[in-house]
């Protein structure tokens, strides 16, 4: 039995309406559907233009290694060696640093995402002179690994033996002046940088806050 004008329910046909209420019909249901397009339109735009935003965060994150960073001014040698070491900006402007020259930053595949232009720095395998491993045989050091620590929590690593057995050790060094800028006016300071990685980006580290030496077990 056909309800009276006005009282419409979901499960009538429309067909069953006099001419009148059908146009009524139709047309409520033309501008509700309109409605819902417009509404949820803009709200899908905006949750994919936010998943593209996070996903691009992301990929720039793991690509690139570290963003804003907070510099850094002192760092510490520490874990398995006899004597602990701190190291100021002072006391590494007082120390010989060597032309690093230009170096491309590239990221995990390989692309290029700038130049650190006109650098100096101090190899860090220097800095161990004013230490020593606590070993009874030579042999003993291929055990050993260094973990320099950036103050985002960012980590790289270095064997003992890449850094004192290899070509690399002549190419990682403490970036003390960039771009025509000395190390205490550099934004992203304490750099650390191997030069001679293929993709350079991977170990260039900002903010070294602490080098911890450790032992494999």
């Amino acid at each position: 039995m056909r309800k009276g004008p006005g009282t419409l329910h979901s499960g009538c046909e429309c067909s069953d309406l006099p001419e009148n209420e059908r146009i009524a019909f139709s047309e409520t249901n033309r501008n509700k559907h309109k409605f819902v397009f417009l509404f949820k339109n803009p709200i899908e735009k905006m949750m994919k233009s936010a998943a593209f935003v996070f996903l691009s965060l992301l990929v720039s994150s793991l690509a690139w290694g570290q963003r804003a960073i907070t510099p850094t001014n002192e760092f510490t040698i520490s874990g398995k060696v006899k004597t602990e070491l701190k190291f100021s900006l002072a006391d590494l402007s007082a120390m010989p640093s060597v032309l690093i020259g230009d170096v491309e930053i590239t990221n995990h595949k390989g692309e290029p995402k700038g130049t650190a232009k006109n650098m100096k720095g101090i190899l860090l395998k220097d800095l161990f002179s004013k230490t020593e491993f606590p070993v009874e045989k030579p042999k003993e050091l291929s055990a050993f690994y260094i973990t320099c620590i950036a103050s985002d929590g960012y980590k790289i690593v270095y064997s003992w033996n890449e850094l004192f057995n290899t070509e690399t050790g002549n190419h990682v060094f403490i970036v003390m002046e960039k771009d025509g800028e000395k190390a205490a006016d550099l934004e992203d300071r304490i750099l650390m940088i191997s030069t001679s990685d293929f993709k350079s980006g991977r170990r260039y580290l900002k903010g070294l806050q602490k080098i911890v030496v450790q032992r494999v077990d």
